[in-house]
């Protein structure tokens, strides 16, 4: 089961997407880690298709050909790349993207980060999104045909980049920060976090048990509503927590238990919990799947009805109506 996954969605009335994004493990220096990466071509720059996805290709190669530290590593990736679209791709000069790239190493419980342009990086802590970024952009008057546009004598104002790779002299840093009490890190290109109910999709999607088949079904649900290409990286931390997870659904609101405690107890606690005969804690259990909208696929959910049917359990018909929905 894949804990990361990445999509980036073509704005419909386009003819290429201008978004590009990553998600995979990568050893560096001898080292595993989760890296992540979005980029957001600039429109009106040249081949925006070919600056996000090239961009993406030098990191990502870069990275696992080093041998230094990670955060020097990282830094030195995305200097080579803002080197390499400068000198141009395929004879195509003046491209410019935006980028986001976070690095998470499990084992060390770190989380290295930095970002050009107007992507975004966010956390997922006490079951709220954080952001980490600020973005490199300020507001400008539209013009068209060189002339200032206005609305009832007032200036309209747009979004303009003031960093981007393809830029010269650009000046990189990169963040460190412990992982411990995120549950959850995504990163998402404007066209994805401009979405009404941005953070309602990014965490409905971390909840679901396979990443892959979830972030497919969110394409297809917010295909409608883009306005501009959208890219979502995300990646769902696993830690090995010894919590009582029938303690936490007797004082908490179910809606706050972090995702990663469920999923390290969810399907013993309810094999257990049939197995006991404990109907209250199997109700619990089951009303905390379907408030979360998390369940296994079908095959897990029927080797969870027969053994309701096994052990007599009154909760077989509740389970019968999840596995006709899923």
């Amino acid at each position: 089961m894949n804990n990361y996954v990445a999509i980036s969605i073509k704005n419909p009335i386009k003819s290429k997407c201008g978004d590009a994004c990553f998600a995979d493990k990568i050893i560096v220096s001898g080292n595993e880690y989760v890296l992540l990466i979005v980029a957001d071509g600039v429109s009106n720059a040249p081949k925006d298709w070919l600056a996000s996805c090239s961009t993406i290709a030098f990191i990502s190669e870069e990275l696992t050909k080093s041998n230094m530290l990670i955060a020097e590593a990282l830094k030195y990736a995305i200097e080579i790349a803002n080197e390499n679209i400068l000198r141009g791709i395929e004879d195509t000069f003046g491209m410019l993207s935006t980028l986001s790239v976070a690095v998470i190493s499990e084992k060390d419980k770190k989380l290295w980060w930095t970002n050009v342009g107007d992507s975004r990086i966010f956390g997922l802590k006490g079951g709220n999104w954080q952001q980490f970024t600020t973005d490199d952009s300020t507001s400008i008057p539209y013009k068209e045909n060189g002339k200032m546009k206005l609305q009832n004598g007032v200036p309209i104002m747009m979004n303009a980049l003031t960093k981007a790779i393809g830029q010269s002299n650009l000046e990189i840093i990169v963040a460190e920060i412990m992982t411990d009490g995120y549950e959850a890190f995504a990163l998402a290109s404007d066209g994805f976090y401009g979405l009404y109910g941005f953070e309602r999709y990014t965490s409905l999607l971390i909840s679901q048990i396979d990443l892959n088949k979830a972030i497919h079904k969110l394409q297809e649900t917010i295909i409608s509503e883009i306005t501009d290409d959208a890219s979502i990286a995300v990646v769902r931390l696993q830690t090995s927590d010894n919590v009582d997870l029938k303690k936490m659904l007797l004082y908490t609101d179910y809606e706050k238990i972090p995702i990663v405690t469920i999923f390290n107890h969810l399907e013993i606690e309810i094999s257990n919990a049939i197995i006991k005969k404990d109907t209250e804690y199997t109700e619990k259990l089951l009303k905390l799947m379907i408030k979360r909208n998390i369940f296994y696929e079908k095959p897990k959910m029927i080797e969870i009805l027969e053994l309701m049917i096994k052990y007599d359990s009154p909760h077989r018909d509740k389970i019968i109506k999840i596995i006709r929905a899923l």
